[in-house]
C-alpha cells in the first residue's frame, strides 16, 4: 500500500479519528513512498502543480533496492 493504514497510526492518532472508517473516510493520508511526475517531454517535477498545462504525465515512485531486484527478476 503507498499510503499509511489505520493499523500502522499510533494510538493517540487513532484516538484522534475514533475508527477506521473515518480515518479512511476523511483523512488526508501520507505517503510512504517518495513521488514525482514526468511528462512526455522528460521532465520531472515534484509537484503536480508544477507541470506546465498541456503536457502529458504520468506518476513515478522511487522504490528500494529489494523492490528493484523482485521486479528485475521478474
Amino acid at each position: 500500500m503507498l499510503y499509511v493504514q489505520w493499523h500502522e497510526l499510533s494510538n493517540s492518532d487513532k484516538e484522534y479519528w475514533g475508527s477506521e472508517y473515518a480515518y479512511d473516510e476523511f483523512a488526508t493520508k501520507q505517503m510512504k513512498v517518495a513521488e514525482g511526475f514526468i511528462t512526455d517531454k522528460n521532465n520531472f517535477y515534484s509537484k503536480i502543480t508544477e507541470v506546465p498545462w498541456g503536457e502529458d504525465l504520468m506518476t513515478v515512485f522511487k522504490i528500494g533496492k529489494k523492490a528493484k531486484a523482485a521486479l528485475q527478476e521478474a
